[in-house]
Formats: C-alpha cells, sequence, structure tokens
C-alpha cells in the first residue's frame, strides 16, 4: 500500500470532554425475562445482531439469546458429551455473515445458527483472546502478544494468525521471542479488547495493543489502512517489538507515574 493511501490520525494528549448526549441518540434499558432456564448470574460477554441479543452467563459460560424486548428465547448450546452438545463451553463469537454462533470447545468450535440448530464443528489447535469469521468461513485469531505456538503442531503464532478451511495457516506480527520458549509455553499475553471490526466495505479492521498502525484485512491480504502518530515522537513500533517481560516492566512503570 502507498503511503498516500495511509490515513494519519494525531493524538496531542489534551482530552477532550464530551457529554453521552453528543455520541447516542437515546438510551434504552431492556429488562431480561427471569426464569428458571434464563438465569444469569454474570454477563461474560454480550453481542447483539439481526434483533437478539446473545448473552454469555460467566458462570456456566452458556449463551442464551433474548429478544429486543428482552424475551427470552433460547439457550444456543446444552451441557454434554452427545455430536450436538458441548463440554467445556468457553468463548463465543458471533458470525454475523453467515447468522452462526461459534462456541469453542477446548479445540472445536460448536456451530450452530440463531435459533440453536446444529451445524457441525470446526477444529482449531491453538491459543486465543479474540477471533473473527469472515465470508469464506476462514477465521483470523488474534493471540495476543507472545503468545508462542499452537497446542499441537508447532506451528509458530503472531499476533494474528490465519487458519483457512483447507487447515493452512499463516501467521503476522510475530515476535523474536516465541522461539526462546517450549512449544504451548505461552509468555505473557496482553490482549487488545475489540481488535476485529468489520466495515461496510467488507474488509476487516485490525488493530492490537502496543502498536501505532491500525491494519486492513481483505482476502487474506493485510494493508496497513490508519497510522496513530503519539505526543512527544512516542515511537509504538518499540514496543511491539518488546520482549514480554519488558513489556511488563513498561507498564508497572507507567501505573506507577499515574499513580504518583
Amino acid at each position: 500500500m502507498e503511503n498516500q493511501d495511509i490515513i494519519n490520525l494525531f493524538v496531542n494528549g489534551s482530552p477532550v470532554q464530551k457529554d453521552l448526549s453528543e455520541m447516542v441518540d437515546s438510551i434504552r434499558i431492556i429488562p431480561l425475562e427471569i426464569s428458571d432456564s434464563s438465569l444469569i448470574g454474570i454477563v461474560n460477554k454480550l453481542s447483539y445482531d439481526d434483533g437478539y441479543f446473545f448473552i454469555q452467563d460467566k458462570n456456566s459460560f452458556l449463551v442464551n439469546v433474548y429478544d429486543t424486548k428482552g424475551k427470552f428465547k433460547r439457550t444456543i448450546a446444552r451441557i454434554g458429551g452427545g455430536p450436538k452438545e458441548i463440554q467445556n463451553p468457553d468463548f463465543f463469537v458471533i458470525d454475523k455473515l453467515h447468522k452462526e454462533v461459534w462456541i469453542s470447545n477446548v479445540r472445536s468450535f460448536l456451530r450452530l445458527d440463531y435459533q440453536g440448530n446444529y451445524l457441525g464443528r470446526r477444529n482449531y489447535a491453538m491459543g486465543f483472546d479474540d477471533c473473527y469469521i469472515d465470508q469464506n468461513y476462514d477465521i483470523y485469531f488474534y493471540t495476543g502478544k507472545c503468545d508462542n505456538a499452537h497446542i499441537q503442531d508447532s506451528f509458530l503464532t503472531g499476533d494474528l494468525t490465519l487458519l483457512t478451511t483447507d487447515d493452512e495457516k499463516k501467521t503476522w506480527f510475530k515476535s523474536d521471542l516465541v522461539s526462546y520458549y517450549p512449544v504451548g509455553v505461552g509468555k505473557l499475553t496482553y490482549p487488545a479488547s475489540h481488535p476485529f471490526s468489520p466495515q461496510e466495505d467488507g474488509s476487516i479492521t485490525f488493530s492490537y495493543t502496543f502498536n501505532d498502525t491500525i491494519y486492513s484485512i481483505r482476502e487474506q491480504q493485510i494493508t496497513p489502512k490508519y497510522c496513530v502518530h503519539f505526543d512527544k515522537g512516542v515511537d509504538a513500533s518499540k514496543l511491539n517489538n518488546m520482549p514480554g517481560e519488558e513489556i511488563e516492566q513498561f507498564l508497572i512503570l507507567i501505573l506507577w507515574c499515574i499513580g504518583t
């Protein structure tokens, strides 16, 4: 990508105070239906699409579905060892392109439609913090900084790893540090809260911690889209290449400076 195609964002370090009314049109409180089959202790994750709220309970890690009036519709999967059940639910993601819910189960995803109908499973073998499923069912895994290896096959990951439907793998932003540790041993990960953001043109915006560049993903290609210019000449590329132990000390220093 040519430099003129990169959108520059400048951060001057001066906070800007805005009223919530400047950013939203309205706020609506939706009481959720409470019953023996729809109890939620603590909300672990919430997603919305096509008139449905998908809410994951932090205790059971199962996903309940509610409509826009808060009426409970269904629990998207059941605990069990059957072919259409899940034993160890953990992470879930909404595939809005295909109207599917994917729930991770150790080393595979359980795939269901919004009505809870079983669609199959998809195997994977790596640790990850977030993922995105594109229109071709290729999976982009955000592994967090310094996650170093897939669980089984010794394929070293970067901060972004692609798993195609043919089980081919490709990785970006791989730290030199990853090769120093045994397979399956993770070192100090620092995830971004929302690394993937689908765009209207069909691309995916990808951003991650300790980097001044926000990327655009399209058809298995990743290119710089935005460059964030930090105040006082901070070079975030130095942070991106910093080993995990040094990042930990950097964060401690930043927190100490904030505290004082």
